[in-house]
């Protein structure tokens, strides 16, 4: 409606008397509106993902920056009092809810005069990513087998497949006597280990972010054969009958595993192993021991 001003000013006509007199003068009214430009009204957004809402605001006296606007979402605030920008824009951002629901906007006007606008929307959930079906487990094999403790620990992993022939990888846990080993390499090395010790690999496959069935293998850590000794016979040129021969240790033997270490010892005579005693069973024909068993050859028994 127009607004309606009285204004008064003063007649006079030529040879006659002045008057007052009052006319009315219409004035427009002031307009004020709001509107929601995006998104459109029945329109069907993406539910759960983050998005803006616009809403244009129309004044005809004063300026849209003294406007406060406020959004509501089915009924409840959603973007608190903000004022409007010199434009006569107001943005909120909001997350769609899966279904349908109102969006609103209210602003508020210097004068405390109200303008509001209401849409309806639907938020419609987005399409579940097809699931990537998992590898198959893989066949997993620990080497050398049997180990020692002088032997670094292998696993390989062969067989897992893809549903979709992408490439598969493999990821390595260890354990050791049921404890979590650290480490999620394909190999264990030799320092880690010790004889007698249980060693398992599970071998999880992994292809598009999947996790596949594991496999898994293990082996237990043998007992290390200790090393080769040095030896040497004395003396180098023995006389028959009369030198009795006998092996000297030179260099002793070692063991990974720290287990004590005893000797055997053997003698041939042109191939043939010498006996513990001659035919005839005489003591003179025994070997003899002075450090360890069998590490003398009696005189008696050269020919």
């Amino acid at each position: 409606m127009d607004r309606m001003h009285r204004h008064t000013f003063l007649s006079c006509l030529l040879g006659l008397a002045c008057s007052d007199q009052s006319v009315k003068v219409l004035e427009p009214q002031a307009v004020f509106s709001v509107t929601i430009t995006d998104p459109e009204d029945e329109a069907t957004v993406p539910a759960g993902s983050s998005r803006a809402a616009r809403a244009r605001v129309e004044l005809s006296q004063g300026a849209t920056e003294d406007v406060d606007a406020t959004w509501l979402l089915n009924g409840a605030e959603l973007c608190a009092t903000t004022p409007v920008d010199r434009d006569g824009l107001s943005t909120c951002a909001f997350e769609p809810p899966t279904g349908p629901f109102d969006l609103a906007v209210e602003a508020v006007a210097p004068s405390n005069a109200i303008a509001t606008d209401t849409i309806r929307l639907e938020g419609v959930a987005p399409d579940t990513p097809t699931e990537e079906e998992p590898p198959t487990a893989p066949t997993v094999t620990l080497s050398p087998d049997p180990a020692t403790t002088t032997d670094s620990l292998v696993a390989e992993a062969t067989g897992s497949q893809a549903s979709d022939g992408s490439a598969v990888s493999y990821r390595f846990a260890w354990t050791v006597d049921g404890a979590t080993h650290d480490g999620d390499a394909a190999t264990v090395v030799a320092a880690d280990t010790a004889r007698d010790q249980t060693w398992t690999v599970v071998v999880t496959p992994i292809a598009n972010g999947v996790e596949g069935p594991a496999g898994s293998a293990m082996l237990e850590i043998q007992n290390t054969p200790p090393s080769a000794p040095t030896v040497a016979v004395v003396p180098d040129a023995p006389s028959a009958g009369i030198d009795a021969m006998q092996c000297v240790l030179q260099t002793e033997s070692l063991d990974a595993d720290a287990d004590p270490v005893s000797y055997r010892m053997t003698w041939t005579v042109d191939g043939a192993t010498v006996p513990g005693s001659d035919d005839t069973g005489t003591p003179d024909a025994t070997p003899d021991t002075t450090t360890w068993t069998d590490d003398t050859i009696p005189a008696a028994l050269l020919t």
